[in-house]
């Protein structure tokens, strides 16, 4: 795991809390909250960099959040160009989804800090998730 990214759950966390709102114990419910979450962040990255390296960077945090989620292989789908939870016949918990689908969210954020920076890349997920600039992480 990216010890880097790791500063970014919080916020993706969080991200993910205020979209499904009251339903955060709903696994569905959270796996919608990311499909939203990531399909605003996708529209804000392949305005600026294309649809090609926004897709690479996708895979690669997939890959990376499935070093600590196995079973996220499982859940996650790529659709016409976007990345998909779906959630059928697992018995998972609500908790363990919710960590698991922020940290996909979290190594998309320090994969884009790592590549352009952070002074760059807060505004943008400010912008896709509108989240304020008080509930980001500190360096």
């Amino acid at each position: 795991m990216s010890m880097s990214s790791l500063r970014f759950r919080p916020l993706a966390r969080q991200a993910l809390i205020s979209a499904v709102g009251a339903d955060a114990s709903n696994e569905r419910t959270i796996a919608d909250g990311f499909n939203t979450l990531n399909d605003q962040l996708i529209v804000v990255l392949r305005q600026l960099f294309g649809a090609d390296p926004t897709r690479a960077l996708v895979a690669r945090s997939q890959q990376l959040a499935e070093k600590d989620f196995a079973f996220l292989h499982a859940i996650l789908k790529h659709e016409d160009g976007r990345l998909h939870a779906f959630l059928a016949d697992q018995q998972l918990g609500a908790d363990e989804i919710m960590a698991a689908l922020s940290a996909v969210l979290a190594h998309e954020i320090d994969l884009l800090t790592v590549l352009v920076g952070e002074d760059f890349v807060m505004p943008l997920v400010s912008r896709a998730w509108s989240v304020s600039s008080s509930d980001r992480p500190s360096h």
